[in-house]
């Protein structure tokens, strides 16, 4: 804890101090299914919030609970003290730009916990409430591998003064503790997801008793928590217990989960690097050994291994197959119902820039390639990091581009390839989801977030980047007179979807904004507005939705097992069979072209919309 805090300071210095004045008196007890709880009570933006923070939803998952699905709370004798931010969830330390970079080493598997923000005097008693407000869960991101609730970024409070809402957020399992997976009954993942349900059932349960409303609940998700808020709109297993849904910077449409490796080659792989897989022997017969043996082995033992392995293999992402994403969620037919009534979502104009940043710290080989021949670096690095046939990666280059005779200097490469991540990672995987959403007459709105806050963690270069608009959504922090009025103004905008998941953005005049305030918030409603304008999405269609439900997800998982191990070469240790003895091999063109595709993607080959990106304010 004491690392992780060290870490959190270095980017409270960034950002500047926290604007939380703590005056604390009397502490607000609630009354839970699972036994009395205490809080702490304090005022920010001149109004009192009670927070609750560390509440237990479920039994630490340890010992022989380890690997399986979360199991609700135990109940307790006396009052629970919840007045300590939770432990974060074990995971690799997060570097998140040059210098400064969050330490996990004391993180804790006992880690499932929760914490709830309200506006203090809603209740007259312990046990009830009249007061029945909206409510929203909070799910953060960190592409399935970090995430931490007690992340001042994340902190709930400011929310709550200025909407009059309640707030839930909590830790889920990351990693390999919350997404390791043999693609069998034994172990079949996304266990992360089931902590994410667990939670939305307690909020069923517990939350009227803080003065929330369990009949209207906002799912909000960021990043890859956008992807889980998106999973669980389609999933049974969630329906009914939220109302609304908020997606910022992603969608379950992403090529994150078109990373996913759906076998046994990831389990094997750790298995056998910790001492508990003998690949001598038939590996489906070892499988329950395998897991005993997981269970036993030291929580940081594992996470030591797992940090000496290459990049690739770090990475444990969600699979479907199993209760919870029975259906390749990459499969338009698993998007025909959607269980939501309003559905806001919507990225920042650089949503790549610190992806591309964190690849390069991965593979720096991969800036020197893209020195050397840029074109072939970019499709090289497409082929490895989202394993996008060549020669769909040649039509993007050459639509981000330009044809062979144009040149751009260094600068301008990096800022295009950037453009090329954040499009297939977060801007397409928008729009798509919005325009299959608003197909089905689900009110979708979808915002472009283009203000730069002068606080932000990244460097100038990056934009307006990724989380940028979270960071002026959610977390308590000093601001300019004019940045703190646009910050209230963005607060009013998403409570009044939260409270009535209405397209009413009066409050934004637009043709105003962008001639008179760089603050900008770009904001249409897409059952009015066509997709398809801001980014080059439209050939992004085929690579997104229909090659990794044919090609891809075909393997094995013996072959998946041997494809993950007998890649020796790489770019600084991403995995490409196109590169040869670490330098650039020859470029084949060996992947089959697209397949065909129905009536709705148009044409089999790539026809870009060209791009017509709103500069930054």
């Amino acid at each position: 804890m004491a690392l992780r805090r060290r870490g959190e300071a270095l980017i409270s210095i960034l950002f500047g101090l926290c604007s939380v004045r703590y005056v604390f008196s009397d502490d607000p007890v609630v009354a839970t299914s699972s036994g009395l709880i205490s809080g702490r009570r304090f005022r920010i933006s001149d109004k009192d919030v009670d927070a609750f923070y560390g509440i237990p939803y479920a039994k630490p998952p340890v010992g022989d609970l380890r690997f399986r699905k979360p199991q609700p709370a135990d109940p307790w004798n006396g009052t629970y003290k919840a007045t300590t931010k939770p432990m974060a969830c074990n995971q690799l330390d997060i570097r998140f730009i040059k210098g400064v970079t969050l330490s996990y080493q004391n993180a804790s598997e006992d880690c499932l916990y929760m914490n709830v923000w309200r506006p203090s005097g809603l209740c007259d008693s312990t046990e009830s409430c009249e007061k029945k407000l909206p409510v929203v869960v909070f799910i953060y991101g960190g592409g399935f591998q970090w995430g931490d609730s007690g992340l001042f970024v994340y902190d709930g409070a400011n929310f709550v003064a200025l909407s009059d809402v309640i707030f839930v957020s909590f830790n889920h399992r990351l990693s390999m503790m919350g997404f390791l997976s043999v693609g069998t009954s034994d172990l079949p993942g996304n266990l992360g997801f089931w902590d994410q349900l667990l939670v939305l059932k307690w909020v069923q349960q517990n939350i009227g008793r803080f003065g929330g409303n369990p009949q209207d609940v906002t799912l909000l998700g960021h990043s890859a928590g956008a992807v889980s808020a998106g999973l669980h709109a389609v999933s049974q297993l969630s329906k009914g217990l939220f109302h609304r849904l908020i997606m910022q910077s992603s969608s379950p449409l992403s090529l994150v989960l078109g990373l996913s490796y759906k076998g046994a080659g990831r389990f094997l792989n750790i298995a056998g690097k910790l001492g508990c897989y003998l690949p001598e022997k038939d590996w489906t017969t070892q499988v329950p050994n395998i897991i005993g043996c997981l269970r036993k082995i030291d929580v940081d033992v594992i996470f030591k291994k797992i940090a000496e392995q290459d990049p690739v293999n770090q990475f444990f992402s969600p699979v479907y197959g199993d209760e919870f994403i029975p259906a390749d969620p990459l499969s338009l037919s698993t998007w025909k119902m959607v269980h939501v009534k309003e559905i806001l979502m919507g990225t920042t104009t650089d949503e790549g820039t610190l992806f591309v940043d964190n690849i390069k710290y991965a593979a720096p080989q991969l800036e020197t390639v893209l020195k050397i021949d840029y074109r072939l670096g970019a499709v090289l690095a497409l082929s490895a990091i989202f394993h996008i046939p060549v020669p769909a990666g040649k039509t993007i280059i050459r639509e981000y581009f330009g044809d062979e005779g144009v040149e751009h200097d260094h600068v301008t490469v990096i800022k295009l390839f950037s453009d090329i991540v954040g499009d297939l990672l977060m801007n397409c995987a928008t729009d798509l989801f919005a325009e299959v959403t608003s197909a089905q007459g689900i009110p979708t709105h979808r915002y472009v977030f283009e203000h730069r806050p002068s606080y932000s963690l990244w460097p100038k270069n990056f934009g307006v980047a990724h989380a940028d608009d979270l960071f002026k959504l959610l977390s308590s922090l000093r601001y300019s007179e004019e940045e703190e009025g646009f910050m209230k103004q963005l607060i009013r905008t998403w409570s009044s979807f939260i409270k009535t998941g209405g397209c009413d953005f009066a409050l934004w005049d637009m043709n105003e904004t962008r001639t008179a305030d760089p603050m900008a918030l770009d904001i249409f409603c897409t059952t009015r507005k066509p997709l398809g304008t801001h980014y080059n999405c439209e050939g992004m269609r085929p690579i997104t939705i229909c090659f990794y439900p044919r090609l891809e997800r075909s393997r094995s998982y013996d072959d998946e097992f041997t494809l993950a191990d007998s890649r020796a070469d790489s770019i600084a240790g991403l995995r490409n069979p196109l590169v040869t003895g670490g330098k650039p091999g020859p470029v084949r063109d060996s992947y089959p072209d697209f397949p065909p595709v129905t009536s709705r993607f148009r044409e089999p080959a790539p026809k870009f919309a060209r791009r017509q990106r709103a500069s930054a304010g």
